[in-house]
C-alpha cells in the first residue's frame, strides 16, 4: 500500500528549512519504508526550489503566490488565492462540486496544490518557527483548514510558537487548533503556548526535525588536521532583541562578530563565513552579503555558494568550531559532531541548547559582546569536549526525532 503525504509550509531555498523537509522524508521512511511513500511538497516558491531539488516532486503553496514575484503581485496574489481556499473550505454546493473535480488529471495541472491536499492520505505541516507574532501565518492556517475540510489528517512537525499576542495572530491561531489532529513542539515553552490556546492537551515536546537527519552513507567522524585549526561563523542580518524590553543595535552584534574572527586569525586560525540561507536567485535573503559587510577588510573567507543539506553537512564535518546565528546551522553542526556556539536572536535557540545541556554555549543576541564571544572560541578550539554532542546523545535524537512519523502511521485511516 503506498502512503500519499503532502508536506506544505516549506521553503527549500532556506537550507535550514530544506534540512527539516529531507529529515521529515527520511524519519517517514524509516516508519513506513521509502518504496511505500509517494511524498509532494507545497513550496512557497515552487520553481526554485524545483532547480535546486529536481529529485523531490514540488508544487506551488496553493495559499500563496511565489515569494519570488514582485511584492504587490505577491500580495494580490496570495490573497487571490486565500480566497479560492477560503471559498473551498467552506461547506456547500459549489465547493463540493469542485471538489468532486479534483481527481481529474487536467483539473489537477490548473490547480496543484489544490490536488496535492486533496490526493494525500495525510498533511503535514513542514516543521519550523512560522506559527509566532512576527510574521502573518494566516495564509498557512488557510491550507491547512482547506486539508481538513479535504477530510486529511493534520499533524505539525515539530514547532517553536507563540506567545500570540496581536490580535491577527490569536484569531489566525484560533482556527488552527481547531482542524490539527497532532502538534509536536520543540520545547515546553511553545507546548505552553499551543495549550494557551486551546491546542490539543495531547500535544508534546519532541527534538526538532533536523536532528533526525542523517548523510546518506558518509561517515561524519572528523578527520585530524595539522594545519589551522577552522572557524565558520554563521551570520545573518537581525534588528530586535529577545527581549522586548531590552535594546539591541546590529551595529552591536556586527562589532562583536569583528573583533573575534579578527583575533582567531591573529593567533592562527583559519576563519570563514557560511550559512544556510545564501546564494539563491529569487531568495530575499543573502547572508553572505551581510558577511561581507561584517568582516570586510578582514582576513575572513566568505563563501557565497548554495548548497544543499548533505553538502553543508559535508562542509561542517571538517570544520574544528561553528559560531552559529541561525538555528539549524547550529543543529546541523552538531549532528556532525562539531563545537558550537550559538547566538540566540529567538527563544527557541535558547531553549534548544538548555535542553542539550549546553546552556553555557548560547547567548541571547542582546548580551552578546566580543569577550565572551573569544573566551568561549578560545575555549572550545582548545577542549571541545563541551561544546558537542556525543555519539549516544546523536542517536537519542535522532530516534526520537522521528516520534511525529510513528503518530502519522496512527493517524491514517483504516
Amino acid at each position: 500500500m503506498t502512503i500519499r503525504v503532502a508536506i506544505t509550509n516549506a521553503v527549500l531555498t532556506n537550507t535550514g528549512d530544506a534540512a527539516i523537509l529531507f529529515a521529515i522524508a527520511q524519519s517517514l521512511e524509516r516508519e513506513f519504508g521509502a518504496h511505500n511513500l509517494d511524498i509532494v511538497v507545497l513550496d512557497m516558491n515552487a520553481r526554485h526550489s524545483r532547480r535546486l531539488y529536481p529529485g523531490l516532486r514540488v508544487v506551488q503553496q496553493s495559499t500563496y503566490a511565489p515569494s519570488s514575484l514582485p511584492r504587490a503581485a505577491r500580495r494580490v496574489g496570495t490573497l487571490i488565492k486565500r480566497m479560492g481556499a477560503a471559498a473551498l473550505s467552506r461547506p456547500g454546493r459549489v465547493s463540493d462540486y469542485v471538489m468532486s473535480k479534483l481527481d481529474n488529471p487536467v483539473v489537477q495541472r490548473v490547480t496543484p496544490g489544490w490536488a496535492a491536499l486533496w490526493r494525500a492520505d495525510i498533511v503535514v505541516s513542514s516543521g519550523g518557527t512560522y506559527l509566532v507574532d512576527h510574521y502573518n501565518f494566516a495564509p498557512r492556517v488557510d491550507e491547512l483548514v482547506l486539508a481538513h475540510r479535504f477530510g486529511r489528517p493534520v499533524v505539525m512537525w515539530t514547532q517553536s510558537m507563540g506567545p500570540f499576542s496581536s490580535s491577527r495572530a490569536k484569531g489566525a491561531i484560533a482556527r488552527l487548533v481547531a482542524v490539527v489532529d497532532a502538534c509536536f513542539l520543540r520545547d515546553e515553552r511553545s507546548l505552553k503556548s499551543w495549550r494557551d490556546v486551546g491546542g490539543s492537551l495531547t500535544a508534546t515536546v519532541a527534538p526538532d526535525a533536523v536532528f533526525g537527519l542523517t548523510r546518506s552513507g558518509k561517515s561524519l567522524v572528523h578527520q585530524g588536521r595539522t594545519g589551522p585549526s577552522r572557524v565558520i561563523f554563521a551570520n545573518r542580518r537581525w534588528d530586535r532583541p529577545i527581549d522586548p524590553l531590552r535594546r539591541f543595535e546590529f551595529g552591536s552584534y556586527s562589532s562583536a562578530l569583528r573583533d573575534t574572527a579578527e583575533h582567531l586569525a591573529s593567533i592562527g586560525n583559519s576563519c570563514e563565513a557560511l550559512s544556510t540561507c545564501q546564494g539563491v536567485p529569487g531568495y530575499s535573503i543573502d547572508d553572505s552579503e551581510t558577511s561581507r559587510e561584517i568582516f570586510e577588510g578582514l582576513n575572513v573567507n566568505v563563501d557565497g555558494g548554495h548548497h544543499t543539506p548533505e553538502e553543508l553537512l559535508g562542509e561542517l564535518a571538517t570544520a574544528d568550531l561553528v559560531i552559529a546565528t541561525r538555528m539549524h546551522m547550529a543543529i546541523l553542526s552538531l549532528i556532525a559532531g562539531r563545537a558550537v556556539i550559538a547566538i540566540a536572536y529567538e527563544f527557541k535557540t535558547l531553549e534548544l541548547f538548555r535542553s542539550l545541556g549546553l546552556g553555557r554555549n548560547v547567548v541571547a543576541i542582546e548580551d552578546l559582546d566580543a569577550d565572551w564571544l573569544i573566551s568561549r572560541a578560545e575555549e572550545a578550539l582548545s577542549d571541545p569536549s563541551t561544546f558537542v554532542l556525543s555519539v549516544d546523545e546523536r542517536e537519542e535524537l535522532t530516534a526520537t526525532a522521528g516520534a511525529p512519523a510513528t503518530l502519522c502511521r496512527q493517524l491514517l485511516p483504516v
